[in-house]
């Protein structure tokens, strides 16, 4: 039974929301339906609307969200892995909630699935097709900037984040509001961040359990389920079905060719923030000072904190961007992932392609940043896209992460592969085939991802043009198109 205290801490939490606002954006965090409901937070459920009634959905116990625990035979970490809010997720915050039947979703069973269209969704949407960011229109670009900008500016309406950490103090949890950018920006934070518990081995006093996001078998189908997640967002904002998120295909420029103002923006040369020219010179980081948040054991609440930070060809580890031959060679390995399964794996495509290992020796050696990683440290190791739980902050993570999926893409095409090669267990927390993928509600698992893009209603331009008459050309065709584009940008910004 809830003491008097208890009570009045729910009452403290409910003044932190504001008033609810319907609009059916999309999913993850937690549906302010359900925490702005004392009653809900107190039993730990998130069932509203009957999940949409006879048909759609019902209201059940959530499956056990961590299936595999620790590989090391190693108390400590045990004890700390418990200790993390996002082990078994989202227990700590909800045990039950929506299942919904057939191609019902979202928290309460009233929108598709991903490729779904219809009031009873049994029907196959259009395939929308994402595009190369520098072969959109002039229109297109605008009309894609434009929505960023505005879900920067614009409060979430339907969701909010917890700002709190739940164990091991058993405290309540506290949620608050934020932008709809900043909370698809802090999503990947939170699957990122540290643990944010006591360590024994730790002299700072934290430990870097896991990442849910990276550093495992679920990097590609966690990724591809938030940038779905975030395309219907911006689809709902520009109240635009057939908005797609462009991707921006990094294989072979000499430098960042989208780093200037006609796109993401060009940077001071010293400090590395966005100059007045950018559309997204005025843009505010949150999740940055990573430093406090562990050594204080907080979670970042949504704050702003800083400019965004960006400079290109400035680390002295990483002065180039991936070539087309790399992505070829990562595309040629045939085994999905490997034993351990994590970032020591070798001859893994995951592993590889997230940029762990060598691509020489296809083996792990503690020093290279290839492929996916190679982007992220090119835009300096202290920029808000190098500093990884922050990364998400900037918009051109976005598109990096668009032609990541589309890598990914590529070789579930070549291979075809079936979910067995995904492992079920020994992978770390959080990134075998059968866990729920944190911090998204309600529950993804990483199974449901490993599939083509087609089935979620979606492809790639680069994929159709490789499928067409002329033939799969991938590196010849890539290689005019660089020589092409470097012409193109030459004549747009001078």
């Amino acid at each position: 039974m809830p003491t008097a205290g208890s009570e009045k801490m729910f009452s403290r939490v409910l003044l932190v929301l504001c008033t609810l606002y319907w609009l059916n954006f999309t999913w993850a965090q937690f549906p302010k339906v359900c925490t702005e409901n004392n009653e809900s937070v107190r039993i730990k459920e998130c069932c509203p609307n009957n999940c949409g009634g006879p048909g759609r959905g019902e209201c059940v116990r959530l499956p056990n969200g961590t299936h595999d625990e620790y590989r090391a035979n190693d108390a400590e970490k045990q004890r700390l892995q418990i200790l993390d809010d996002r082990h078994n997720w989202p227990h700590v915050f909800f045990e039950r909630g929506c299942r919904c039947h057939g191609n019902f979703d979202s928290y309460d069973c009233t929108e598709c699935k991903f490729g779904y269209m219809g009031n009873d969704c049994q029907t196959k949407r259009p395939k929308l097709v994402r595009k190369n960011i520098k072969m959109l229109t002039p229109k297109e670009r605008e009309d894609y900037f434009n929505v960023l900008n505005k879900a920067k500016k614009m409060n979430e309406s339907e969701f909010s984040i917890v700002i709190n950490t739940v164990r091991p103090q058993n405290e309540i949890p506290i949620f608050t509001n934020v932008s709809a950018y900043n909370r698809f920006a802090w999503m990947y934070y939170y699957a990122a961040r540290d643990a944010l518990v006591n360590c024994t081995d730790s002299a700072s006093g934290f430990c870097n359990i896991n990442d849910f996001a990276h550093e495992g078998s679920g990097f590609p189908t966690w990724h591809r389920a938030h940038l779905l997640i975030w395309e219907r967002a911006l689809q709902k904002i520009a109240k635009n079905d057939s908005l797609t998120i462009p991707y921006w295909d990094w294989r072979d420029q000499q430098n960042c060719d989208v780093c200037n103002d006609v796109y993401f923006g060009e940077n001071e040369p010293i400090t590395g923030h966005l100059d007045k020219g950018s559309r997204f010179s005025d843009w505010q980081m949150i999740c940055w000072q990573l430093g406090k948040y562990h050594l204080e054991h907080e979670l970042c609440d949504g704050r702003a904190e800083d400019r965004i930070i960006r400079l290109p060809g400035q680390n002295s580890q990483i002065r180039q961007l991936p070539t087309g031959k790399e992505v070829e060679r990562v595309l040629n390995l045939t085994d999905y992932d490997t034993y351990p399964y994590g970032t020591t794996a070798n001859d893994s495509f995951r592993n590889a392609f997230e940029g762990f290992l060598n691509l020489k020796s296809m083996t792990f050696d503690g020093v290279s940043h290839e492929v996916h990683n190679n982007v992220h440290l090119y835009m300096g190791a202290n920029s808000t896209m190098g500093i990884v739980p922050s990364a998400a902050n900037d918009p051109l993570f976005i598109s990096h992460h668009a032609y990541v999926d589309l890598i990914f893409e590529r070789w579930l095409r070549k291979h075809n592969p079936s979910i067995s090669v995904f492992p079920s267990k020994n992978a770390p927390p959080g990134h075998n085939r059968y866990e729920s993928m944190v911090p998204f509600f309600p529950v993804r698992i990483h199974e449901e991802f490993f599939k083509q893009s087609t089935e979620f209603g979606y492809d790639y331009q680069e994929l159709i043009d490789m499928s067409g008459p002329v033939g799969t050309c991938a590196i010849q065709c890539h290689s005019i198109y660089v020589m092409i584009s470097g012409i193109a940008i030459l004549t747009l910004v001078g």
